[in-house]
Formats: structure tokens, sequence, C-alpha cells
């Protein structure tokens, strides 16, 4: 089964209408991941610090689904949380990682802007330089 049609059946085998408490589970996660990313928008120290928590988070979804594959009751009618991670690899880690990715392409966008900065200031103190041999 290819990767594309694995991610559809697994989207499309939950019970979304009936997983209240997973539901409600994944929005808490979702809506906690977003407000911390434009709270720290402009903040890189405590963005840097929450790059790193993300980042442990996806590292600990292995865990994550063992403890969730043994106590499924708890958060679902149903059991989802399957060995190989699928379900959780979804769900849990796919929405972290475009927080990652926003982050990142964030990043970039600052370093490229300051490589432009930079690279002004140096041709404007070449010109000045310029002129004043010139003069």
């Amino acid at each position: 089964m290819d990767d594309v049609s694995s991610f559809v059946r697994v989207i499309t085998e939950v019970d979304w209408q009936n997983e209240v408490r997973l539901v409600i589970t994944l929005f808490t996660i979702y809506s906690i991941c977003t407000i911390l990313t434009l709270a720290t928008w402009k903040h890189i120290n405590f963005q840097a610090l929450y790059f790193v928590l993300l980042c442990i988070c996806i590292y600990m979804a292995e865990t994550l689904n063992r403890v969730c594959a043994q106590n499924w009751r708890f958060i679902a009618k149903q059991q989802y949380f399957d060995s190989n991670g699928m379900f959780i690899s979804i769900v849990y880690s796919t929405p972290l990682l475009l927080n990652l990715l926003v982050l990142l392409i964030h990043w970039l966008k600052g370093a490229a802007g300051d490589v432009i900065l930079i690279k002004r200031r140096e041709l404007l103190e070449k010109k000045r330089e310029t002129e004043k041999k010139i003069n």
C-alpha cells in the first residue's frame, strides 16, 4: 500500500464525530502549538527553546504511541494506535512538523534579510571609501 492511500485510510477510518476525547485532545495540542508559534514570533530565544521542545515531542512520539496503545480506552472508543505508529504520525507528529517548518521558514527569511542588510552596508562602505580616495 502506498503512503498516500495509507494516509487517507487512517484519516477516514476514524469516527471523528464520536471520538470527542480524541478530538478535544488533538485540538488542544494544535491550539497550544499555534499559539506558541505566534507568541514567540519576535522572540528568537524563546522560539529556539520552543523549536527544541517540538523536536523532543516528535522524538517521543514512539513512546507516546506505545502509552496510548496501552491506554486507548481512555483516549478513544477504538484502538487507533497501531504498532507502526501511522496514526500518531499523521494526527500528532505531522502538525508539529508543520509548526517546525513555519519556524524554520521564519528563521530563513530573517537570515536572508540580515544578509541583505549586511551586504548593503558593505557596499555603502566601499562606495564611501572610493569617494574618499577620489576626493
